[in-house]
């Protein structure tokens, strides 16, 4: 039975990884070291086992080449494409106007089907209050209009590492209210649908309305649009409390994202993953040995 391949949850494959995925896909398949034990598996990336890859990136521009291989061989596949544009102290690897020029460039090759906004987290500080991110929320559908037909959203998850990372900022970030972070989303789904997008949360049940529609990041309905007729395993498979994403294989490792994005939840430390970047090597069945 065909599989759905994330791309990947753990790491911007296509923005730091491009290579390795295209000789990985020649290949037929990739190498999995499983974050919760040493067992590795092997993954089928044969065009007959993949049902669809679900890519997740900040920054499409270095993908070119690995979409025309995709194309070629005739893959069904999507973007989870997270533009955020936050203050350089949160986002100290991002060109925020390259990104946009990478996200509008690829839907035009590809269609706005296939691609899904993500502004995700949403992160509250002084300067970053419920008013500004309906002006910066406002701002970014405008510029994507017509690049995509839907936006997911979801609030900064506090992990471990994520608040070491924060307190070492010179900012305070804080908690949503239920009642101001519910009219942020309702605000949030009308600016969205003025520019012909849907607005649905990832993992928010705890404030979602139940106007706004949950989202699911590996979107069964979604491939069954871009693939139609094909038979795959379309089984539920939550990564956490509240998720609504099909089952997946995913081919990424943690720690490998060298953006340095300070609320992100799969490194470290923006140092470490660079230095696992730099270890990297192109010809390996594995992203990371």
């Amino acid at each position: 039975m065909r599989r759905i391949v994330s791309a990947s949850r753990r790491t911007d494959l296509p923005a730091w990884y491009a290579g390795w995925f295209v000789r990985r896909l020649r290949a037929g398949f990739a190498s999995v070291r499983s974050p919760f034990s040493s067992r590795v598996h092997e993954v089928s990336l044969l065009r007959p086992d993949v049902a669809a890859f679900v890519f997740w990136t900040r920054d499409a521009i270095p993908f070119r080449r690995a979409l025309d291989l995709l194309d070629r061989e005739g893959y069904p596949y999507y973007f989870q494409h997270t533009l955020t544009a936050y203050p350089p102290d949160l986002e100290p690897g991002l060109s925020h106007e390259r990104c946009v020029r990478g996200f509008r460039s690829l839907a035009d090759r590809i269609g706005s089907e296939r691609m899904v906004w993500r502004y995700d987290p949403i992160i509250l500080s002084e300067d970053l209050a419920p008013d500004d991110h309906r002006e910066r929320f406002a701002r970014m559908a405008r510029s994507l209009s017509g690049s995509t037909g839907a936006v997911v959203v979801s609030f900064l998850d506090r992990y471990r590492k994520v608040e070491a990372r924060l307190a070492r900022l010179d900012r305070a970030v804080r908690d949503p209210t239920p009642t101001e972070a519910r009219r942020l989303l309702l605000d949030l789904k009308e600016i969205a649908r003025g520019e012909g997008m849907v607005l649905s949360t990832c993992c928010e049940e705890e404030f979602r309305p139940p106007s706004v529609p949950k989202g699911a990041c590996v979107d069964a309905e979604r491939i069954r649009r871009i693939a139609p007729g094909e038979a795959w395993n379309a089984e539920p498979g939550p990564t956490r409390e509240g998720c609504g994403c099909a089952r997946s294989v995913d081919i990424g490792a943690y720690d490998s994202c060298p953006f340095g994005c300070v609320y992100c939840y799969a490194i470290r430390s923006r140092e470490s993953a660079a230095r696992l970047r730099r270890a990297h090597r192109e010809e390996s069945e594995r992203l990371l040995e």
